[in-house]
């Protein structure tokens, strides 16, 4: 079962659509034979920038203001804030485990 309040749910998928589209794109641009020879740096790259799209979506979404409720009798006030998370952990904070799949994915084709 998948828990997720708001637009967390897109956390996971954002990166996998950059890496299946960014090489696609490499490929349309560079040609087939480029992209065989430098599909792996270019995989971690477009995860990692999948991984940075998640970080600046999710503060992005997770630090808007919230609307305040007044309650006349009982005399109090209620703030409610927007929420995006997946499996209880906010959208931004996924993009900490893509961004280190794809820095080892980077790193692996150096070493």
């Amino acid at each position: 079962m998948i828990i997720w309040s708001g637009l967390g749910i897109l956390a996971p998928f954002i990166p996998v659509v950059t890496w299946l589209f960014i090489p696609e794109l490499f490929k349309v641009v560079f040609g087939d034979k480029w992209l065989k020879s430098n599909f792996s740096w270019l995989s971690g790259l477009s995860i990692l920038i999948g991984a940075l799209a998640v970080w600046f979506l999710g503060r992005y979404l997770n630090t808007k203001k919230g609307h305040s409720l007044e309650d006349a009798n009982a005399g109090g006030q209620a703030v409610t804030k927007p929420a995006h998370s997946l499996f209880f952990i906010k959208m931004e904070y996924w993009s900490i485990p893509f961004g280190m799949l794809a820095l080892y994915m980077l790193l692996r084709t150096i070493f």
